[in-house]
């Protein structure tokens, strides 16, 4: 993770950053899943009913089904099952076989394809020309390693190998948690928040402050990546905090970019971060607001 003090503990916050709840008991949250490798907790900074939310409806999902196949390969395991000594969940692969049945196997690791798809989506719609729109734009699928699972099919006498169900909004909620609960713990009050109810699935209007990027990047060395950066609007000079989001970027997984809220138009002196302006382009490798 790039974005700064990545691993050290930020906080204490004193209420819920998602629901504002200050009068209840307040939990540690890790803002990339510790199952994801993250390292940097956000102290008292999540009530229970939150936090259950969370955990229920996007982060299990995502590192249990979406991501379990690289986190396996990887030998990616959250802090707790460490300390608990919990096995690892076995390797396991839906299957289509040659006789047309559809049933799940339990490869060894040395035999299981590494794998991963993931959703690609447009910039959110608040940074386009048109963001008074509430027009979605369609998005597309990412997959990586389809000569492998072929190859696998072929030599398994296979029909075919069914990648895990991938829930776009799940991944869209995930992207909004990470960027939110870091920005609260490195910018608190340089900004008016915009995620809260894209977290907690209160609104179906995820794609207005949340994105991505339709084109392919290259891998990177890193696993997960978090970074910061600030977009003035075009249309109207409206400056948003941007959070720039990539999962398993040793991988060339999709960009996802989350505006995290609106700050004022002077910028707070603190607020080291470079400006992007307008619609996204391509000015070499690193993806730019113009």
């Amino acid at each position: 993770m790039t974005a700064r003090d990545a691993g050290a503990p930020l906080g204490p916050v004193g209420y819920c950053i998602y629901c504002g709840a200050r009068d209840c008991a307040l939990t540690d949250e890790h803002t990339i899943p510790d199952g994801l490798g993250g390292k940097t907790k956000l102290l008292k900074s999540s009530c229970e009913k939150c936090q259950k939310i969370i955990n229920d409806e996007i982060e299990n999902y995502c590192q249990k089904t979406l991501f379990k196949n690289p986190r396996l390969h990887f030998g990616i395991r959250s802090e707790k099952s460490k300390r608990k000594k919990v096995p690892p969940d076995p390797a396991t692969v839906r299957i289509i076989d040659g006789a047309g049945d559809e049933r799940i196997i339990y490869p060894n690791l040395d035999k299981y394809p590494l794998m991963l798809t993931l959703p690609m989506f447009p910039p959110p719609i608040a940074m386009r020309r048109d963001f008074q729109s509430n027009r979605e734009e369609s998005g597309a699928k990412w997959v990586y390693g389809s000569n492998r699972i072929q190859r696998y099919v072929t030599e398994n006498q296979l029909t075919a190998v069914k990648s895990p169900l991938v829930d776009p909004l799940r991944v869209l909620r995930l992207v909004a948690k990470i960027a939110h609960s870091h920005a609260i713990g490195l910018y608190p009050g340089m900004f008016t928040p915009l995620l809260r109810a894209i977290i907690l699935g209160n609104t179906a209007k995820c794609f207005r402050y949340v994105g991505g990027d339709m084109r392919e990047w290259p891998p990177e060395s890193c696993g997960q990546r978090l970074s910061y950066f600030q977009a003035r609007r075009a249309a109207d000079g409206q400056m948003f905090l941007g959070a720039e989001v990539r999962f398993f970027c040793n991988m060339g997984a999709p960009i996802y970019y989350a505006l995290v809220g609106r700050i004022s138009r002077q910028s707070p002196p603190d607020l080291d971060l470079p400006v992007r302006e307008g619609v996204l382009r391509l000015p070499g490798t690193i993806p730019e607001f113009l």
